[in-house]
């Protein structure tokens, strides 16, 4: 065969599997760096702001949660979801200055085509399972559902009465994992310091934008991969956002708006950290960034 007949074939076969509509998911447990990698290596903290809106989309509630004597950052949603690995990015960054994660993974992806436009699930960590440890701060991470739609994480009682009271009213457990009930925009939440948000407006499925390259997917399982998520795409693979993070320059065909995107709403959350532990360290709370972000604080 003439290499001119092999890219024809290439490209038939390509456009054939553009034309189902499917939901896949990649193969396997969460994606693993490749050995030597730092996973949290997310860049040093930066100056980016807000000048509008200081404190994006969080909003005052006055209830918070703690673990213990330390005050808790509420991370609430599904496994796989749209806007969960978006805001992964930040949420690592933020807790990376308070202390460290002793055992995290990327989120595998989950890829497919719709009306014969190929598209990925957004990049980032996996926080299901996070070890992470802090003098100042703990991170309580549930996952309401697994990739699958079923019930994963449940949240301790305290957990679930915040959730009532702040995020959206449910009765009980069973409530709260029939998903598609909540209202839209309800998952995932983020709660830190009295203040609530129900996803970090900074951040956008454009700072994602580029050819997906990464494991391949196969079909996800019958119970209904995707039913309760929404994707953009095609989207770059975790290694290049990591990278283009660690460097400051975003990775070739990786939009500008990545880097500040990210460093706002990293920097949002690490001042709502300051204000729910005492402003320490000094070292992270007394940056200016950090001062004026508390300034917008109630």
């Amino acid at each position: 065969m003439t290499t001119r007949s092999h890219l024809i074939s290439i490209l038939l076969a390509t456009a054939a599997l553009l034309v189902t509509t499917m939901w896949v998911q990649a193969a396997g447990s969460p994606a693993s760096p490749q050995a030597g990698t730092c996973l949290t290596c997310l860049g040093k903290p930066t100056s980016d702001i807000d000048q509008n809106l200081a404190l994006g989309a969080f909003r005052h509630i006055g209830g918070s949660l703690h673990q213990g004597s330390l005050p808790a950052l509420f991370f609430v949603g599904l496994e796989g979801g749209g806007r969960e690995p978006e805001d992964s990015w930040a949420i690592v960054k933020a807790l990376e200055q308070f202390g460290t994660f002793g055992h995290l993974a990327a989120e595998r992806p989950i890829c497919g085509s719709t009306g014969g436009v190929a598209w990925c699930s957004p990049p980032g960590f996996n926080l299901s399972r996070p070890a992470y440890r802090s003098r100042y701060v703990a991170f309580a991470s549930r996952y309401i559902l697994n990739i699958d739609n079923k019930p994963f994480q449940a949240p301790t009682r305290a957990e679930l009465q915040f959730f009532s009271r702040y995020i959206y009213r449910v009765r009980s457990l069973n409530t709260l994992t029939a998903v598609n009930r909540l209202p839209s925009g309800t998952l995932p939440s983020i709660a830190v310091g009295g203040y609530l948000s129900p996803a970090l407006r900074e951040i956008t499925n454009g700072d994602f934008d580029g050819p997906y390259v990464g494991p391949t997917p196969t079909v996800c399982p019958a119970s209904g991969c995707g039913i309760v998520r929404i994707f953009l795409g095609p989207t770059r693979p975790f290694a290049d956002i990591q990278q283009s993070l660690a460097t400051g320059h975003p990775v070739d065909g990786l939009p500008a708006s990545l880097i500040p995107d990210v460093n706002t709403a990293a920097n949002i959350i690490t001042a709502l950290i300051c204000h729910a532990d005492g402003k320490k360290p000094a070292s992270v709370c007394g940056r200016p960034v950090i001062k004026a972000i508390l300034r917008a604080v109630k």
